[in-house]
């Protein structure tokens, strides 16, 4: 029988991703923008990623995706 996972060692776990999330986030890191980059967003956005209206963007979701309205 394998290990029981305890609140103790998913805290644990937790943590080793939380905490380095937010110091990047604290930190308002943007990384460079690579060919790659470039790539994944014209395979995404039906639009330029740049002509995207992010605050119209913001509340618009799927209906089969939305649980709550946004207020």
């Amino acid at each position: 029988m394998g290990k029981d996972i305890s609140l103790g060692r998913f805290w644990c776990f937790c943590r080793m991703v939380y905490v380095p999330m937010a110091y990047i986030y604290g930190k308002k890191f943007v990384g460079p923008i690579t060919p790659t980059i470039l790539a994944i967003r014209n395979e995404i956005y039906n639009i330029p990623y740049n002509e995207i209206n992010w605050n119209k963007a913001r509340n618009s979701c799927a209906k089969e995706d939305l649980i709550y309205r946004p207020s």
